[in-house]
C-alpha cells in the first residue's frame, strides 16, 4: 500500500511524503503505482522548477518528501506552491477512492514538524 501524508499548517500546505508501493499488480504493470508516482514526481519537479531553493526534497526508491520553505518565499511563489500541491492532492484523493485498498491519505498539522 502506498501512504501518502499531506502536512498542512494554518490552512497552507507545507508538503507531502509518499511511502511504499501499492501493490496493484507486480512492478512494472502496476497502473495504481505508476498513477501515484506520476503525479508526485510532476508536482514535486514543478516545485522545483518554480522554487529553486524554497523546497526540501527528498527521493529513493517507494519514498518522496517534499517541503516547502514558505519562509523564505514571496507571495506569488507561495500561490504557485499551493496550487500545485493542492492540484496533488486533489489527483491522489481521486485515486484513493477508486483504489482505496492500495493508496492511503492522510492530513497532518504540520507543528512541531521538522
Amino acid at each position: 500500500m502506498i501512504r501518502v501524508v499531506f502536512w498542512e499548517e494554518e490552512g497552507r500546505w507545507r508538503g507531502f511524503e509518499l511511502k511504499g508501493h501499492a501493490g496493484y499488480r507486480p512492478e512494472g504493470r502496476d497502473i495504481v503505482c505508476a498513477a501515484v508516482s506520476s503525479l508526485a514526481q510532476t508536482v514535486a519537479l514543478g516545485l522545483l522548477h518554480h522554487l529553486p531553493g524554497g523546497l526540501r526534497l527528498k527521493k529513493k526508491k517507494g519514498y518522496l518528501r517534499c517541503f516547502l520553505s514558505l519562509e523564505s518565499m514571496g507571495e506569488e511563489d507561495r500561490i504557485r506552491a499551493q496550487t500545485l500541491l493542492t492540484t496533488l492532492f486533489l489527483g491522489l484523493e481521486a485515486i484513493s477512492r477508486d483504489y482505496g485498498k492500495y493508496v492511503r491519505i492522510k492530513r497532518k498539522s504540520f507543528k512541531g514538524k521538522g
